[in-house]
């Protein structure tokens, strides 16, 4: 398990007192709760902020990341939320853009934060975010305990967000040496077995294809050629099937988690340049597959990595859904809830992309 914690913090400069919470200033113009909320139920901090707002004419900031993976953020003013931001939730944004004035900003600074909410590492992002807020986020109980409180110092600045704009430009700008070109995409869905099929298999590179219209949940049989997917024989789809879990990465990585990061180990079976190393996976990524090249290929939010076998990510692209498979230099992807919603679904689409190695 990852790191779960909650604050609250008020935007002023003046001592604030509230009979049951208590509050300290260690960055300019923020006053922030140091009350110990880890022995709470996990809806006290969120309410207890709500509470505050109501005793308060300044704006209270609610933070929280859950597992390490996903963070909120709300804004409350008289007791009322007035932005929000969560992860957690299918419905996370609410008049995100009103956040700049009410914590300062006075024009712009809206293209900020969206980037910032868009970073993939959860970690980096609540970086980002202390340097646009000028506050630390993540007051954990410790720097208390062991009178550290001056490392909880935080300054508005760009300089973080600045570097993270630059290596944006290198991996997913035109400096980028690997792109997604987008050559076909068709409503559907795809599926790796039927609904009340006993066993959890699949063919390589064979899905179950369907629910392209809302008047049909006929399932058909394709293969994915890499340029298509292609119908094949129900006879065919039903040989040499595997396990669901079993693929190219699996049988030549194993992964750790430690001190709140997931490590992945290349074993000695592993690709040509990966056997024997181990790199640290950015936050809400996963391996999913190797390209043609040898290339290992990550999955986060919407994006798919590019790993090189110095183990450095050399690119990062976006695509309209999750990683499905890949044949040759054609990768392909399904959105929405391909593999388990066996119904009609109008956003649900599939997209097949093609690797472009950039010219130089």
């Amino acid at each position: 398990m990852g790191t779960s914690f909650s604050s609250i913090h008020l935007y002023t400069e003046r001592p604030f007192f509230l009979l049951g919470f208590r509050f300290s200033s260690f960055s300019k113009g923020w006053q922030t709760c140091i009350d110990d909320f880890s022995n709470k139920d996990p809806e006290y901090p969120y309410k207890a902020a709500q509470y505050i707002s109501k005793s308060v004419n300044v704006p209270v900031v609610y933070f929280s990341v859950f597992d390490s993976e996903s963070i909120a953020l709300s804004l409350f003013q008289g007791g009322k939320t007035v932005c929000r931001y969560d992860e957690t939730v299918f419905s996370r944004s609410k008049n995100l853009y009103g956040i700049p004035p009410l914590v300062g900003y006075a024009q712009g600074e809206k293209r900020r934060l969206a980037h910032i909410l868009s970073c993939d590492s959860t970690d980096l992002k609540i970086e980002l975010l202390e340097e646009y807020f000028g506050v630390c986020l993540l007051p954990f109980p410790e720097y208390f305990l062991e009178r550290r409180e001056e490392e909880l110092e935080r300054r508005r600045s760009r300089e973080k967000y600045d570097s993270f704009l630059e290596e944006e430009r290198q991996l997913s700008g035109n400096a980028a040496p690997i792109s997604l070109c987008l050559e076909k995409s068709f409503p559907g869905k795809l599926f790796h077995k039927r609904f009340l099929a006993k066993k959890d298999e699949k063919k390589e590179h064979c899905f179950l294809f369907g629910y392209s219209s809302d008047d049909t949940d006929t399932l058909t049989p394709v293969c994915f050629t890499g340029t298509d997917l292609t119908a094949i024989s129900e006879e065919e789809f039903a040989q040499d099937r595997i396990p669901q879990h079993i693929d190219c990465v699996s049988q030549c990585t194993k992964t750790a988690y430690t001190d709140g990061k997931t490590h992945l180990f290349f074993l000695q079976n592993a690709p040509c340049g990966f056997a024997g190393k181990d790199m640290q996976l950015p936050g809400d990524t996963y391996p999913v597959a190797f390209d043609n090249k040898g290339r290992l290929i990550l999955e986060g939010k919407n994006r798919l990595y590019f790993v090189d076998d110095t183990l450095k990510i050399i690119a990062r692209c976006a695509v309209r859904g999750s990683f499905a498979d890949i044949t040759g230099d054609h990768i392909l992807v399904a959105s929405e809830s391909s593999f388990y919603a066996y119904c009609y679904d109008p956003k649900a689409s599939i997209y097949i992309y093609k690797i472009t190695e950039q010219t130089p």
